[in-house]
């Protein structure tokens, strides 16, 4: 049997909901019979191989390197139909994933969590101005009516989270992993209060500084800091989308510095995403183009790190939150901007947006 054949073997008995109209160099195949539909044009017969020897990672690469388009529907739409029917679970297992995918990881560990970050992170400010909100804010937002954009999901986020903590003025901050320091720049702005962000991306710290500037704020700044080197003593501390970038086996490191760092009857919140299964990590494609090295967060490893540390009372059953349905909105909105100018085209090649 040769690649196509198998690859619309197994998309015919894995799509019962929506349908694929494959156009390639060997005719037309229509797989599944109900809405929604998409058509998607095969340009490079290579599209079969890579997708069945690297799975989410193959079809990705397949759409950077365009032996692929959807010219009925969106990508968005054919990804959701391939994700509803769970064909990422009938690709088997295959040597040469297994070895790339290992390969990713070791390199990961060898480029080291500061340097990882950097990967992701010093990519060019431009870049992230081209999809996100004017926060630059990164992480998952909080959508409160349909009709929120970008800005004011972020924004509903922040104030959710300040809410939480229940800032005062004049009360100190310290943000672990703050970006482009959305979160402290709000809070010092709605709050009054002053406060410390700590990342590891130089470009990040940079803009971030100078937005704080521009704004006037006083008593607010952002190092350049891994986590472990935090001084003093704070009233509260947050920590949005970082704690992904932490190894497992740091995990009590993490936590036993924000009880070091936080004052008696202070208050922390850790915003993450998160899993629901024993196993569950970021794939290959992640792995290698979005996240390096990092991992999705299991609520027992956090309840046992906190209970190592003897901090329980910094989250209990009734502050533990799920936003996961508040992701959609911003992943949709995040896509719809990409079609946004990015002003340094030679440092972002055209491949990554397809």
């Amino acid at each position: 049997m040769s690649k196509r054949s198998l690859v619309l073997s197994i998309l015919k008995d894995a799509v019962q909901e929506g349908t694929i109209i494959l156009n390639d160099a060997e005719g037309t195949v229509q797989i599944g019979a109900n809405a929604p539909l998409v058509t998607v044009q095969i340009h490079n017969q290579d599209f079969y191989t890579r997708l069945l020897g690297f799975g989410n990672l193959g079809l990705g690469e397949s759409y950077m390197s365009q032996y692929f388009e959807v010219t009925n529907g969106t990508l968005e739409d054919f990804l959701s139909i391939l994700l509803r029917n769970r064909f990422d679970t009938k690709v088997k297992f295959s040597v040469p994933l297994f070895m790339h995918y290992s390969l990713i990881k070791i390199q990961g560990w060898m480029r080291g969590q500061w340097k990882n970050v950097q990967h992701h992170y010093d990519v060019g400010n431009d870049l992230f101005e081209s999809f996100l909100d004017k926060s630059l804010s990164y992480s998952c937002g909080y959508a409160q009516s349909p009709d929120d954009d970008n800005e004011q999901l972020q924004n509903n986020k922040f104030e959710r989270i300040c809410q939480k903590l229940e800032l005062k003025p004049n009360e100190h901050l310290l943000d672990i992993g703050c970006g482009y320091g959305g979160m402290l720049i709000y809070a010092a702005k709605h709050y009054g209060v002053s406060g410390v962000g700590i990342t590891n991306s130089k470009e990040h710290c940079a803009l971030a500084n100078q937005r704080i500037k521009e704004l006037g704020l006083k008593n607010v700044e952002v190092k350049l800091l891994d986590f472990k080197d935090i001084t003093g003593e704070f009233d509260k501390i947050v920590s949005i989308g970082m704690l992904e970038h932490v190894p497992r086996s740091q995990y009590d490191i993490y936590f036993k510095k924000i009880k070091a760092n936080l004052k008696p009857n202070g208050k922390g919140l850790v915003h993450a995403v998160g899993a629901n299964s024993h196993t569950n990590e970021h794939d290959p494609f992640i792995q290698k183009y979005i996240f390096p090295s990092s991992n999705q967060v299991r609520l027992s490893e956090v309840s046992l790190s906190l209970e190592h540390n003897n901090q329980q009372t910094m989250i209990n059953p009734p502050d533990v939150y799920s936003g996961r349905r508040k992701y959609d909105s911003a992943l949709w909105l995040h896509s719809s901007s990409l079609d946004r100018p990015v002003q340094n085209q030679q440092r972002h090649p055209q491949k990554l947006f397809g």
